[in-house]
């Protein structure tokens, strides 16, 4: 993982990230605060430069997108059951796409309003910072019983609107490198480009599914697994469609059709183990280097506008939770207004956004100032909700919280 410039510096760094994740995480049993969060905190109070690492370097897309995002989409879509998905699909259907869209013209909106950023620049920002990571959510779920529809729906979302996030900001980097904007064009772009996706992302699943059929070995069956994540992000960005929900779509196939008809039961607990010890690393991991690329400077030099950006942020996932989210549930049922609190302060936003900023901001030559804002704003609002998360949640399920700290995932 080239994370500095000189090669034989990379195994210390890595090994330094390595330690000080193990001491969080022993950290994280003894006090009340989510591991991601807590992990982000460390980030920021120690120095890169300490470490001589390059930030801008190891939260490059070329490293994150294709080696440290498949482990985490495809432990998620794995763990998620059909059966559990099933009842609450229509609603994560709409949240992870018309939420998206949703939430970015709001938080965009108010943006443009206040003055702050011009429209397209205002709406690229809200898509970013739409996509939510349900890491710091899951982990409390899983020490507090709750239904396993309301853990389908939170995950389910964040899952599938990673990758429209991802597709959307594809189409406005198109917009704002042509200065033209085609409606019909950019629909169809982001139609072919989602669903051929979600398309090769199935086929790689079944493909590897009767693969790993083929055998009884457990060692094979767990490389086809890592075959499974890797490949469709692989295949999927060879063929110009969303990665990233090829790797959801490979992984769900894999963690339902192919552990029914593909693994054997000896297995079934080994790739379990597998996949949550690679989607720990690759988290410590990641909250980590977005902790390190925080220049605490900023919240000084950006104070306002980061305010700004935290108010608008806040105000495009109100609306998506109360706004979309009530809508969903009139004709369905769900989310029930308990489930809509948790949807809107439980919608924390992990590195994904910071990845899409930097490689945007390169792109289409944006100015600094965007990804710096994106950055903070992710690392302002990861503090602000997980440190109440627990709080709200317990609220809001109308259950006492346990006395045991939150878990890693």
């Amino acid at each position: 993982m080239p994370v500095v410039g000189s090669s034989s510096a990379e195994l210390p760094v890595i090994l330094l990230l390595l330690v000080a994740a193990s001491v969080v995480a022993l950290v994280v049993q003894r006090v009340r605060i989510p591991y991601t969060v807590l992990l982000v905190i460390v980030g920021i109070v120690v120095p890169s430069d300490a470490l001589g690492l390059d930030t801008a370097t190891a939260l490059s897309p070329s490293i994150v997108l294709p080696i440290i995002l498949p482990p985490l989409l495809f432990e998620a879509a794995f763990a998620l059951r059909w059966h559990d998905l099933a009842p609450v699909g229509v609603a994560v259907a709409i949240l992870a796409t018309a939420g998206v869209a949703v939430c970015a013209v709001v938080t965009g909106g108010v943006l443009v309003l206040t003055g702050l950023l011009s429209w397209p620049v205002a709406l690229l920002f809200g898509v970013l910072v739409a996509a939510t990571d349900p890491v710091a959510v899951v982990a409390f779920f899983q020490r507090a019983p709750v239904a396993p529809q309301l853990r389908a729906l939170v995950e389910g979302e964040s899952l599938l609107n990673d990758g429209t996030a991802v597709v959307l900001v594809g189409v406005l980097g198109g917009l704002l490198l042509s200065g033209s904007f085609d409606p019909a064009r950019a629909s169809i772009d982001f139609i072919r480009v989602a669903l051929g996706g979600l398309a090769v992302g199935a086929m790689v699943g079944v493909a590897t599914s009767l693969l790993a059929r083929g055998t009884s070995d457990n060692l094979v069956e767990a490389t086809v697994s890592i075959v499974a994540a890797y490949g469709s992000y692989v295949i999927g960005d060879y063929l110009h469609v969303s990665g990233v929900l090829a790797v959801v779509a490979a992984g769900s196939v894999f963690g339902n059709f192919g552990r029914r008809f593909g693994l054997s039961a000896a297995t079934e607990q080994a790739i379990d183990h597998l996949w949550r010890f690679l989607a720990f690393i690759a988290n410590s991991l990641v909250f980590l280097l977005l902790g390190l690329a925080v220049v605490p400077n900023d919240f000084v030099r950006l104070g306002p506008q980061i305010a700004l950006g935290v108010a608008a942020t806040l105000s495009g996932r109100a609306t998506v939770a109360y706004g979309v989210g009530t809508l969903v549930a009139i004709y369905g049922g769900v989310p029930p207004r308990p489930w809509r609190h948790i949807l809107f302060w439980g919608g924390l936003r992990g590195a994904l956004p910071v990845v899409i900023a930097i490689a945007i901001t390169d792109e289409v030559h944006l100015p600094t100032i965007v990804r710096d804002l994106v950055l903070c704003v992710v690392a302002t609002t990861l503090i602000i909700q997980g440190l109440t998360l627990e709080l709200v949640i317990g609220r809001v399920l109308g259950s006492r919280t346990s006395t045991q700290p939150l878990a890693t995932r």
